[in-house]
């Protein structure tokens, strides 16, 4: 049989199985013929091959490296070149290591360090700067997730196939009092970007819009809950909250919890009693004619303080920041006009006069008179 073995002719099955299809026009996986276990690392799994395997162990040793780069270009990018400045190289490591997300906090000195054309060379090698992670968009697609999934349980031990987020799930409750989440299945959800806050496994993606809404929309260190954001991750407005905590940021006012003060049944007073009784079709089409028509309102969310950090301080992200205190004006007394430097040059006294001006001594009577006597 031929050596010349196609990227296509090799797919890994959710059990770790090696499967072989002659035939690289069928669609279907073909048979396994190995089983793969764990290697030296994550990205480099060992197997073993199955009785009757109609190829080598060299020839699936070299599909099997194919196959992996094909599925995982953006991780091998990371290192295909050490001439890059020491910042770069510093991120590019970091992602690589922890199989595609690296915590921004962790990173914010280097980050720190990044000039606009080392940030170039960054977004060039796949990598994105959000404000909680760095992580690899490319690698969040359904086919690189299943293989990510797949070699991540392999390396830790786990049984495959492991419990991972169904393609192009936003977000998914895992985490309850009731039913407790595995600290290797939380490390599974995080290693596949899908970190885990308020209970909920999160796609990196839409967790990082919320987080630039939250900063964009904040002012004087607080900041209101947005109906969008629970649309964008596909959970109710309790478990937005609890996110917002898991976050780091506090809830400081709910309008939510003074709507319930006041629809709370208060005691009725003598005079009440004492009343007419009215009929229950009376009191409803009372009650209806009072209520506001609220089908298309929406209610008020609750408020936050924002969490304090070095990884929410001002970065070239879009983040909000904290805004610049306003000098404060000198005051002048009334009536007084602030001095402005120079003083104005002396011209001389200024003659000021008023009333109606002198008729000219030619046209005066006494002097034609005078003209007379001559």
């Amino acid at each position: 049989m031929s050596t010349d073995i196609k990227p296509s002719q090799i797919t890994l099955s959710d059990e770790g199985k090696i499967c072989f299809q002659p035939n690289e026009t069928n669609p279907l996986p073909g048979d396994a013929i190995a089983q793969l276990v764990k290697g030296e690392s994550i990205y480099a799994p060992q197997f073993e091959m199955m009785a009757g395997a109609p190829l080598s162990q060299d020839v699936v040793s070299a599909a099997l490296e194919a196959h992996l780069q094909a599925n995982l270009t953006v991780f091998y990018k990371l290192t295909a070149s050490s001439e890059l400045p020491q910042p770069v190289q510093d991120i590019c490591a970091a992602v690589y290591e922890s199989f595609g997300m690296a915590a921004r906090e962790d990173l914010q000195d280097t980050i720190a360090q990044l000039d606009t054309d080392m940030r170039t060379i960054v977004r060039n090698k796949g990598i994105r700067l959000g404000p909680l992670y760095l992580f690899c968009p490319e690698m969040n697609k359904p086919a690189a997730l299943r293989l990510r999934a797949l070699l991540w349980g392999v390396y830790n031990g786990m049984d495959l196939p492991v419990t991972r987020m169904p393609d192009g799930m936003v977000s998914k409750k895992v985490d309850s009092a009731e039913a407790p989440i595995a600290p290797e299945q939380a490390a599974l959800y995080k290693a596949l970007c899908y970190p885990v806050y308020g209970g909920r496994a999160i796609r990196i993606d839409m967790l990082d819009r919320v987080v630039n809404a939250i900063y964009d929309s904040a002012d004087k260190g607080k900041f209101q809950a947005q109906h969008a954001m629970a649309e964008w991750m596909g959970c109710p407005i309790a478990e937005l909250y609890a996110i917002l905590e898991a976050l780091g940021h506090k809830k400081v006012h709910d309008p939510a919890d003074e709507a319930a003060e006041d629809t709370a049944p208060k005691e009725e007073t003598a005079e009440e009693k004492t009343e007419a009784p009215v009929s229950e079709k009376q009191a409803g089409d009372a009650q209806d004619a009072a209520k506001p028509n609220t089908d298309n309102i929406k209610p008020e969310l609750a408020t936050f303080a924002l969490k304090r950090g070095k990884a929410y301080q001002k970065s070239g992200s879009g983040k909000a920041q904290k805004p610049h205190a306003k000098k404060d004006k000198p005051a002048f007394k009334k009536g007084k006009k602030p001095h402005k430097g120079k003083k104005p040059r002396d011209q001389g006294p200024r003659v000021i006069s008023a009333g109606p001006d002198k008729p000219s001594q030619a046209n005066s009577p006494f002097a034609v008179l005078g003209q007379l006597k001559k």
